[in-house]
């Protein structure tokens, strides 16, 4: 059990480009050898699938045949219902006003009525409409931990040291930064430090850490459930100090714990947490079912409608077949695979990016701990998993991942094998191996691609610790990938060191490029949303925010002003006026960084020349927004866009309501 529990001292990677590799689906049978005559034990990878191009292309551009047949689709809907099941919606129901006035004040005066003249009235227009940002920039972020021979991570590198390529090219590093992790001892200090005193304010935002466990219980079994759960329950109880906030959700939502420093909110709930597959399957002769993975090969090699003459062309179609007493029965069952795994791979999906979008505006260290088996994720999903952890580099959160399952063996080997052929365990055995190694890959690449660690053995409690804690040094690495076209094309990259020294370097593997295709309108919404819920202050137009709160009986108004000094805003020439469009979004979040309530101006600017020229007379104008608003402490976000010469301001203020 120690050697289980344990990782091996050594082990060697190989690596090779098949010559002549026809892209047919095709399973490939692997035997390593050592040159040398000596005897020894060598345990080596059996074989991988060869893609399949034609059948790829053939589902990138057509319905696949089990939405054809009525299969179940995760929408926009389902997503928003998940958002709700968890948590994340808004945690306290606020009213926003959304008439905004013009006043032409610099400073935050009560909000009046505006005394302009009706012509200016017609130059200057404010109302709501869909966001129509452009993107900024292509920037491409790489985050990289450095570990020496002995496992230390190494916090002493600079900008160049390191070598970015993308798709073999080396690429300039543009942006550079090292994010260093707050110690163990400092944050039990942290955690045990007492609060503010003598009556003072505190500030809008108390807490320094951030944690949100995520189990996938679409995808866990009940066997691989109860330690991974316990050691969970032992780190919220021994680690929650004053200054964290822990959340719990599930892939599925049945639960959702918002963030909160209580452990009995958190105790309770964690008990519940229990295997919640969309569709159970059914199981065949040895307990074993069809999965996703192996549904998505069939489709891949022979479709989803294949004959019993298929059989021989497909080694995932020859396991299912194997399992089940007729060919009926286990193309039904390969076909509810199909359906409820890509509905499960959404699911979790779509759970880790709203809580990534959850946490981008909360301060301080903020960690996401998945808890799961593994999931595949198909070549058609595989852009909506690289989407997230873009997300999540850009919000700079980390996620981390647990495999529940520890460290396992194949059902292959199982007792109830020993009577089948031994091609039967050698085919089985094979496939499953490969079937692993592809519901694991998902673990490591979005622990790999956002700085996070993946735990992958018996000791639960370590890796909770692990995967909750920031790495102590995490390099960032940005660059704008030269002539980039926008093909939908996936671009590997390779990080390499420049001195040469043997270290261990865990990178981004790939990112996608855009297409040409996609809608500019949700574009732009993901970047305003993107801008809302971080907490960066980006100061490149002439705009000022202020604060006033103001009561009346039992009843408080928070007002957001945004001051414009419209002489410095570029302005474009059409039509005899002089045109620009402002997007204003004021966005309320709560003490421990949830969103309360937001809304989005649109100010129009439709300038005669005559007004041009008398602007530098004329006192900035006000935006402003109200919100009705509870006592408590609060954060208010103010981010401003304009659409003619596309420049950003984004900046923070802390409220206390009494």
């Amino acid at each position: 059990m120690e050697r289980l529990a344990g990782t091996p001292k050594y082990m060697y990677v190989l690596g090779f480009s098949p010559q002549d590799l026809k892209p047919d689906g095709s399973f490939h049978a692997l035997t390593v050898k050592l040159v040398s005559a000596h005897k020894l034990d060598i345990q080596a990878r059996t074989g991988y699938a060869a893609p399949d191009a034609k059948e790829l292309a053939r589902r990138q551009n057509a319905p696949r045949e089990a939405e054809k047949a009525g299969a179940p689709q995760v929408d926009e809907t389902e997503t928003k219902q998940i958002t709700e099941a968890i948590g994340i919606a808004p945690a306290t129901k606020l009213e926003a006003h959304p008439e905004a006035a013009l006043v032409p004040a610099p400073t935050p005066e009560p909000p009046k009525a505006s005394s302009a003249a009706p012509a200016r009235t017609e130059e200057i227009a404010t109302h709501d409409e869909p966001v129509t940002f452009k993107a900024q920039s292509n920037l491409v972020e790489v985050p990289v931990i450095v570990r020496d021979r002995q496992g230390h991570a190494i916090g002493n590198l600079g900008q160049d040291d390191f070598r970015v390529f993308d798709k073999g090219k080396r690429q300039e590093i543009t942006k550079f930064s090292v994010q260093k992790g707050t110690p163990a001892q400092a944050r039990v200090e942290n955690a045990h430090a007492s609060g503010i005193s003598n009556g003072a304010i505190a500030p809008p935002v108390s807490a320094s850490r951030f944690i949100a466990f995520v189990f996938d219980d679409v995808h866990i079994q009940l066997e691989d459930l109860p330690q991974v759960r316990a050691a969970v329950e032992r780190y919220v109880r021994s680690s929650l100090g004053s200054q964290d906030r822990m959340a719990l959700y599930t892939t599925s939502g049945q639960i959702g714990v918002d963030f909160t420093d209580s452990r009995e909110a958190l105790s309770g709930p964690l008990l519940k947490v229990a295997p919640n597959p969309l569709a159970p399957g059914v199981y065949g002769s040895c307990g074993t079912y069809v999965s996703y993975f192996q549904a998505v090969q069939i489709d891949q090699q022979v479709g989803l409608q294949p004959t019993k003459a298929d059989v021989t062309k497909s080694l995932a179609l020859r396991v299912a077949v194997e399992e089940y007493p007729d060919f009926s029965t286990a193309m039904q069952a390969v076909r509810d695979a199909y359906s409820s795994g890509l509905q499960e791979t959404r699911a979790a999906l779509a759970t880790l990016k709203i809580v990534v979008q959850r946490m981008a505006a909360m301060p301080g260290q903020r960690s996401v701990v998945l808890v799961s088996p593994g999931f595949f994720v198909p070549p058609d999903l595989q852009k909506a998993s690289s989407d997230l952890m873009e997300l999540a580099i850009r919000s700079k959160v980390l996620v981390s991942s647990i495999d529940a399952r520890g460290t396992w063996t194949l059902p292959s080997f199982d007792a109830c094998r020993t009577g089948a052929p031994a091609s039967t365990i050698q085919d089985e055995a094979a496939f499953r191996q490969l079937e692993a190694e592809a519901n694991t890959d998902e673990l490591l690449a979005l622990a790999e691609g956002t700085g996070g660690t993946a735990n992958r053995n018996n000791d639960f409690d370590g890796g909770v610790r692990n995967a909750a804690a920031a790495p102590e040094y995490l390099y960032v690495l940005g660059f704008a990938p030269q002539n980039l076209k926008s093909d939908g094309s996936f671009h590997s990259l390779k990080v390499t060191m420049n001195s040469g020294e043997k270290v261990s370097l865990q990178a981004r593997r790939g990112y996608w490029a855009p297409k040409h295709a996609e809608d500019p309108l949700a574009a732009s919404r993901e970047e305003i949303e993107s801008a809302v819920f971080s907490r960066e202050e980006i100061h490149n137009l002439p705009v000022e925010m202020h604060t006033q709160v103001t009561k009346s009986g039992d009843k408080a108004k928070l007002s957001v002003l945004a001051s414009v000094d419209l002489k410095l805003i570029h302005l474009r020439k059409a039509d005899d006026r002089n045109r620009n469009d402002l997007t204003m979004v004021a966005a309320v979040f709560d003490a421990n960084g949830n969103f309360i309530a937001g809304t989005e101006k649109i100010l129009q600017l439709r300038l005669r020349d005559d007004t041009v020229q008398v602007l530098d007379q004329r006192p900035p104008v006000t935006i402003t927004t109200n919100f009705d608003m509870h006592p408590g402490a609060y954060l208010v976000r103010l981010v401003v866009r304009d659409a003619e010469g596309q420049e950003l301001t984004a900046e923070n203020a802390g409220v206390q309501i009494p």
